[in-house]
């Protein structure tokens, strides 16, 4: 049976009401599972340093998969970060540069977009925050089922957009409901249903961003002492949000899926800074917080798990960023990457099997605003604060403490050089007063 037929097999089973149709599938497609942390300090997963509690689920994924130590988010803040990741595109392209702008302009594809084009069923679960209005909900960009509790980080009486029960917001049945563990179930729900097909499934919690809150049942898991009661609960986020990643790959394991579905784990930014100085994240080595470019702001747990083609527990060592998933996936998935749609990430599949050497990228690049800036090549990254510059040595200064901008002026101005380059063409960032109405332009391939 062709996936046309068996989609639609599938498809009307579910609008009957009827169990859904087990369809042998084709071996050769691999499912897609992206998982989105959200404002994890770096080291508040046990493969990046965690010590008081044990994240056994996350941590499989290092330990099955490549974990990439030089993983970089697109941006230090929430919607920006987001709109790279699931563009693989600058969101400075369009001005998306801080949560001022958290419209994901209707110029762009998503990653939604581009797997339907390839066959693939898609689905978007959690948390969205590029956009609340009708046109620029996930319903409308790309993806075949959503289940997306309103708001930037809701865990109790949320609001849900379930395309199962129709187009609008409702309100929470169960207002004791706790919205990380109704979006795994969902995921579950989803692999389950649609395990005779390929599907894409974009997965983004709250855990751990603010405020700080989860059932009693995790805080009571925390059995090493610890002094901070913040950090306490902080921690039972922690269990919680592993928990739930042990329920989707729990659910591809006994589907049989899981050795031919690409897993991507990602954090979206830092946790805040502040948050750090009072114990209750771990940032550890880096320098700095969320809405920063400090390697705190942007350096993320960035994980890959494909056990049907890769070798397990790799540490893959060059800078790669957010956008690189995009063109990763769409590769993973026999699709070719058309030149016009002027991707910024990098297929990193030739990189993780060795048969591409070298770094996939020359540079990294930042804007959050007018007033910051970095540039990263090699173990180098400039930074710019309010016109004021600045050059680390990252491989051997990981908390940029020493400033190398006067010792190394020849390198500074050829970073600098190659920021203004890049930054040439970008218009400028988008504020609260711009963001009047979504553009209804093209998107970028069109």
């Amino acid at each position: 049976m062709n996936r046309p037929l068996a989609g639609a097999a599938i498809s009307l089973a579910l609008a009957a009401g009827l169990p859904a149709v087990d369809v042998p599938r084709p071996p050769d497609k691999p499912n897609v599972v992206i998982i989105v942390t959200d404002d994890f300090g770096y080291a508040d997963m046990g493969f990046t340093g965690l010590k008081e509690v044990a994240t056994p689920h996350l941590d499989a994924l290092a330990t099955n998969g490549v974990r990439f130590s030089q993983g970089y988010a697109s941006s230090g803040i929430c919607s920006p970060a987001r709109a790279g990741l699931i563009t693989g595109r600058y969101q400075q392209r369009w001005g998306h540069d801080d949560n001022a702008c958290a419209d994901l302009a209707l110029t762009e594809s998503t990653i939604g977009d581009r797997m339907k084009k390839l066959g693939y069923v898609t689905g978007m679960i959690g948390k969205w925050h590029l956009g609340d209005t009708p046109e620029l909900l996930p319903n409308r960009r790309g993806f075949d089922e959503v289940f997306h509790p309103a708001g930037n980080a809701v865990y109790f009486g949320a609001k849900i957009l379930d395309s199962l029960k129709g187009p609008t917001v409702q309100p929470s049945v169960d207002k004791r409901a706790y919205t990380t563990e109704m979006n795994s179930a969902r995921a579950a729900d989803f692999i389950t249903r649609h395990k005779g097909q390929p599907f894409s499934l974009y997965l983004a919690f709250n855990n751990v961003h603010g405020p700080l809150e989860v059932p009693q049942s995790y805080i009571d898991r925390v059995t090493t002492p610890v002094s901070n009661p913040k950090r306490k609960t902080m921690l039972g986020m922690i269990l919680a949000q592993d928990d739930a990643v042990g329920v989707v790959m729990k659910t591809l394991r006994e589907t049989g899926l899981e050795s031919n579905t690409l897993v991507v784990l990602i954090n979206d930014n830092g946790s805040y800074g502040y948050l750090v100085k009072e114990g209750i994240c771990d940032q550890t080595p880096f320098k700095g917080g969320k809405s920063s470019l400090w390697d705190g702001g942007i350096r993320v747990a960035f994980v890959m798990q494909w056990t049907a083609r890769w070798p397990k527990a790799v540490v893959y060592d060059q800078p790669v960023i957010g956008l690189d998933v995009v063109p990763t996936v769409i590769a993973a998935a026999g699709g070719a990457i058309d030149p016009a749609w002027k991707l910024d990430g990098v297929n990193l599949l030739p990189y993780v099997d060795g048969t591409a050497t070298g770094a996939p990228h020359e540079a990294l690049f930042w804007r959050m605003t007018e007033r910051k800036q970095a540039v990263r090549m090699g173990d180098w990254k400039m930074m710019i604060s309010d016109g004021r510059h600045a050059l680390y040595n990252v491989t051997k200064d990981p908390g940029e403490m020493t400033d190398l901008a006067r010792q190394e002026p020849a390198r500074l101005a050829d970073m600098r050089a190659r920021y203004d380059r890049w930054a040439a063409d970008l218009p400028p960032a988008r504020t609260e007063e711009t963001v009047k109405a979504p553009t209804t332009s093209p998107r970028n391939e069109e």
